[in-house]
Order: C-alpha cells, then structure tokens, then sequence
C-alpha cells in the first residue's frame, strides 16, 4: 500500500466520535439514489433534462463525502455541468463479508468504481458513464482514495480536493501532479493539519504541481457552516472551473475516453501561501511553531506578473477562480463574490461613469444603478487593471490640452473611492493593459495613433514610451498576446489591416514584425480581438464582414489565416449592418460577437461554437436590442452582459451549456454607451 497511516488510525480508534458519521460498519441507510449496485454500496444521480452526461464527481462516503453528494447545490452544479454524480460507502459489506475500502488501494482494487461504473451504466441507458472524465473528492483519510484510485487512472481525472486531509503523505501522488488539484484545511483542525501546507510548496517547488493551498480561517476538520455551505462554494468553484479548463467542449464519452486538455502551468495565476509551520505537541495537537495571521489578503497575479517566489506559491488556474480563492482565504465564505459582482460603464456624451451592481438569483440576474460619478471625460473606452481596483477611461477632451482620460479607483466592495483627470496624447476607442499590467495601450480611431504608457506603483499612466503611427486612421484595437510577447492592431473600413509587433514587456516598445501588416482578407474590417485561453489563436470580429475571422499565431508571433466564419450566407444583403465587440468565454468553449444595424435595422449577438483545434462552427443568432456595442463577461464567466448603444439597455445573458443565449436580466441606462467591464 502506498501509504500507511498506522498512528492515526490510532487516533480515529481513540476518537470515535470524530467522524462519527462514517462509523458505521454496515451500509448508511439509502438516500434517494435512482441508480444503485447490485451489492448496494455505488450510487449514481443523474440531471434531468440532460441527454448525455460528459463528467461525473465522485465522492467517498467518508466525512462530509455524503452530505454533499446529495445537497441540492451539487446536484445544480452537477446539472450546470452535464455531470452526473456517484457516491459509494466505503464501510459497506462486500458479499464475502469484507468492507469496500477505498476502490485504488491494496486492500481495495480500482477495479471495483470500474465495475460500479459499467454496472450504473448498464442500468441507467448512459453507456457515456463507463468513460466520463472524474472529479475526485476525499474528506479526511478519504483523500487516500484520490491518490489511490487517481494515481491508477489519470487520464480520467479532470480535477481532484483534498479536503481536511490527514497527512501531506496523502495527496502526494506522482500522477496528480498535472492535473489541477485544491488542498484545502481548517485553521482550528489540530488533530489533521499537519504538514498539508508545508507539502503543497514542496511539490510545487520539486514537481511543477497545478495545485493550490486554501487555510480555512476559523475552519475546523468539518465543511463549515449548516450542511457546510460556508466551505462548500469554494469546493464548487474549483470543480466549474477545471472543468471548464480541461473538459472539451465535444466531449462525448459515449464514444470512448476523452482526451482532457492539458492545464498549463504558466497560463494561470499564482497566490502567496501563508508562511508558517505545523508542529505537534505532547497531546498529538497540531498548531504553528509561530503565531501566524490566517485571514489574509493573500497576493496573486497573473503567472508572468507574480512578483514573488513562483515555485512555493499556489497555482490557481484561472484569474476569475484566483480572486475566488483570496476571498474565500481573506474572509473564509465566497458571499460577496459568488453573488454580487460590478459593472462599469463611461457614458460618451455624458461624461460620467455609471456603476452597476449584478446580483445573481434563482431566475436571473437583478441589475441595479449603484451610482453615477462625473468623470469629467465623454468616455468611448474602459479597461481595468488585472489586479488593482482601478479602472481606465478615455474620451474626447472639450478644448486642447484637457483631460481626456480618467483614472478610477474603486473600494473593497467595488464601489467608488476616487478618480482623477488625466490627460493623454490622444483619444482613444480602444484601451487595454498589457499581461503585466505595467502598460496601458490605446488606439486611436480617428487618426489612427498606436501609443504606450509606463504606469507607476499605484497603477497611474506616466510617461508614453511607445508611440506609432503607420499612416492610416480607423485603428480599433490594440491587446498583447497571452505570453506578453506579441500585440495586434486591426484597423476597420478602407484601411483594413491587422498590424503585428513584438512587445518588449520590460520596456513598452514595440517592433513591427515581418511582415508588418497581416492583410486580412478585403472587406473583412478586423475590429475588436479576443485570444483562446489554452491554443495560439487570435479571433476578430470582422466589422465588414459581419463574422469572425481565426488567425493561428506563429512563434515568430506572425498572423496566419485559419478561418473565416460567417453569421450569414454570402449572398445576404449587409448594407447598413456591422460587427460590434467580440468575446470569448473563459472556458474558450463558445464566442459571441455582436452585429449592428440602422438601416435595415437588425441587431443580435452571433454565437459560436470554438471546436478541439479552435476551428469556429457557427451556431445562430440571439436578438438584441438596438445597436448592440459593449460586451463582457461576469467575473465566473457564467453571464455575457451587453450594452445596446441606442436602444439604451444593458441585458444579462446566461450561457448554456451548449452556448445558447437566455436572458436573464434588464436594465434601462443611458444611451450610447460603447465599452464595459466588469469586476
């Protein structure tokens, strides 16, 4: 057996009231399982109105295992995901008289959840059961059954937690150490967190490990909170996104084993891990050799940003998951982030910023005005800075030599605190930060410059160090590459172009690469961009076009046409209509763009599917109101917000799971508005 726990299966015999419930020697009393093994120890839910299911969580009986594999909110989880769910009781009696055990230990072979899978399968019609990729979940000395069963089969494991483990010893498995894995302890857990935090910054040091560290302020060896829904909406938010990060969006297990999509460690964020060590005393009590404060406001950036030491620090696999992740080791519950975010709106003839408050319910999103500050600045264009609460804004200046820009900073909650006028070379209708976040880029649409400016320690624009202009207007974009090395300008109309240039992240400057210009087809207008989140892949939105255009991306960072992808038949009449803004969901399964029209007056989002090798399948149009401009995305990358330029709306969207469009809420503002963030 890989690991052996002799002292403290001592101390679980001393402490039977411990996990009081995973005492029994005979099988738990049945939950309301639709589907169960012969031998009675396997369960399996499905989710109604579900087809075919590309995903199961698993979970051991053991600790808080049975609880939440039938809590109502797995269940939607499981449901939101297409995933079924299977739960066995460890402690159940096999025909010859022996416990089940954990199935991938020496006393337990993986053949016996092989069996119980096949079996479940059989029984319920869902062949695609036998080779659905796995979430793993293991309480206490259940994590044995992650590593055990996980270590046999990692091609199948898409995501795994060790939750309130015993022993480091536990989850350090050679074969977990690719796949996206959460550790996760209470602060008051004496009898069980031990050296967890010590071996997480060991096997992220020796191993490359895509695995992060969560200490639960407050936290003991149980989920807290009733029926642990205080710890629970961490648990579920590592599960949505690793399975958004490695599950194909064309998964069909019906058809064999998937291939899950590797998890790049240098595509991810990074966090600070607490500094500080388990010692043991006399009692066999764990606790820190040294006071340390858990309850921080722990750091994190993006994997090239993070200043600190890379090796110890926690993986976190995607930005939206790693602000989870410091709210959650800040503050101990996801209240705030989980149900409320921000969106952030300049106001073009209005020089003012509108702020808007996103509550997610049962049947939709509730939008509500949370304020309205006067910027000073008729702002065309918003962009946020990748980890300080600060927001950039450009527009059009009243005379020379006026601010044409604002800076704002927002407090804890994401409210307002203060902003200050600024001016720059230019006026821009396209903003971004580089991956760093040490560089704001615009581009100018009416005379076409391309500029760069140095931003200080509080993140403020000072000195320009780049600044180009390659002699035509109508530049709309402007956004480094994920890698930070390469950045693209698309330019619209009749000067149609996509210029490249390598980008010097230490210094802002930027050098035209050979070719210079990557002479997109005519008429094809490229406007706004977004990049795929794991492949080289470049998507604009062609203004012309009215479609997307697939670029694959070069070492040399030179652009190659992929594809180009049609919203409508090439003999359909496109006079007066033009694409908008572009983005794609964070699991870089679907893209949306938006399409304009005045006259005739036609307005949508166009919705596509983004295949295994980023090839786009085309999937249909979802009507919009008048002039559809700005797009985002929610923080958890659930809900696509659009902004209608005339129609003087903002809507919510919740994107389905095969990326169909319903509207979920609606909210009356101000009329031209072009760009929005959200927070």
């Amino acid at each position: 057996m890989r690991h052996t726990f002799i002292l403290l299966t001592a101390l679980l015999l001393a402490l039977p009231g411990l996990l009081s419930n995973s005492s029994a020697a005979e099988p738990k009393t049945p939950h309301a399982w639709p589907f169960t093994t012969g031998n009675g120890l396997f369960h399996l839910w499905l989710p109604k109105d579900v087809p075919a299911i590309k995903g199961l969580l698993v979970f051991p009986y053991h600790g808080t295992g049975e609880q939440w594999s039938v809590s109502p909110e797995v269940q939607d989880l499981a449901k939101e995901l297409s995933c079924g769910i299977v739960a066995f009781d460890q402690l159940g009696k096999l025909s010859d008289g022996t416990q089940l055990g954990f199935p991938g230990n020496e006393k337990s072979p993986d053949t016996r959840l092989l069996d119980a899978f096949a079996e479940l399968a059989k029984q319920s019609g869902h062949r695609e059961v036998v080779n659905a990729p796995l979430c793993l979940f293991g309480h206490s000395n259940a994590t044995a059954f992650v590593s055990g069963f996980g270590g046999k089969h990692p091609e199948r494991v898409f995501a795994w937690i060790a939750f309130k483990s015993a022993s480091g010893n536990q989850f350090s498995e050679p074969a977990l150490y690719p796949i996206p894995g959460l550790v996760l302890s209470g602060e008051n857990d004496k009898s069980y967190f031990s050296d967890q935090l010590a071996t997480v910054k060991k096997l992220r040091k020796e191993n490359h490990a895509r695995i992060h560290m969560i200490v639960e302020p407050g936290g003991g060896h149980w989920g807290e909170g009733p029926r642990g829904t205080k710890t629970l909406p961490i648990v579920m938010a590592f599960i949505r996104t690793a399975y958004h990060l490695r599950v194909p969006a064309d998964a069909d297990p019906g058809q064999g084993a998937p291939k899950l999509i590797d998890a790049g460690e240098e595509k991810g964020w990074l966090g600070k891990n607490l500094e500080g060590v388990r010692v043991r005393d006399e009692k066999f009590q764990w606790s820190w050799e040294t006071p340390v404060v858990v309850g921080q406001l722990l750091e994190i950036a993006p994997y090239a940003q993070f200043a600190r030491d890379k090796s110890e620090a926690s993986w976190l696999p995607t930005e939206e998951y790693a602000r989870k992740w410091q709210e959650f080791c800040h503050t101990g519950s996801l209240a705030r982030s989980e149900e409320t975010f921000h969106i952030y709106a300049p106001v073009a003839t209005g020089a003012k910023l509108l702020i808007v408050e996103a509550k997610p319910t049962t049947s939709g999103v509730d939008l509500k005005l949370a304020g309205e500050l006067k910027t000073g600045v008729s702002g065309f264009t918003i962009a946020k800075h990748r980890s300080k609460p600060v927001l950039y804004v450009s527009g059009a200046s009243t005379m020379a030599g006026a601010p044409n820009g604002a800076v704002i900073s927002l407090d804890a909650n994401g409210g307002y605190k203060k902003h200050a006028e600024i001016v720059l070379d230019h006026s821009y209708a396209y903003l971004s930060l580089d991956r760093t976040s040490r560089f704001l880029l615009g581009a100018d649409y009416g005379k076409g410059f391309v500029d760069v400016y140095a931003l200080d320690e509080s993140g403020t624009p000072g000195k320009r160090v780049t600044a180009l202009n390659e002699g035509r207007s109508t530049a709309h974009g402007i956004l480094t590459t994920p890698d930070n090395k390469f950045v693209y300008v698309p330019y619209v109309k009749e000067n149609n172009a996509i210029y490249q240039y390598g980008f010097d992240a230490e210094s802002g400057q930027m050098t035209a690469l050979e070719p210079k210009n990557a002479n997109p087809p005519e008429g094809t207008g490229p406007r706004h961009m977004a990049y795929h989140p794991t492949r080289p892949v470049v998507y604009f939105s062609n203004e012309q076009h009215l479609g997307v255009s697939a670029y694959d991306i070069a070492e040399t960072g030179a652009l190659r046409l992929r594809q180009i992808c049609d919203a409508f038949a090439k003999d359909t009449p496109k006079e007066g209509a033009s694409a908008s803004d572009i983005v794609l969901s964070l699991d870089g399964r679907f893209l949306f763009c938006g399409i304009r029209g005045r006259t005739p007056e036609f307005n949508a989002v166009s919705r596509y599917r983004v295949k295994e090798g980023g090839d786009l399948e085309f999937l249909g149009l979802t009507p919009a109101d008048k002039i559809p401009w700005g797009f985002a995305l929610s923080p958890d990358g659930r809900f696509l917000m659009v902004a209608a330029y005339e129609g003087a709306t903002l809507k919510a969207y919740q994107i389905g799971e095969s990326g169909e469009l319903k509207e979920v809420g609606s909210l009356p503002w101000d009329k031209n508005i072009m760009s929005i963030v959200t927070r």
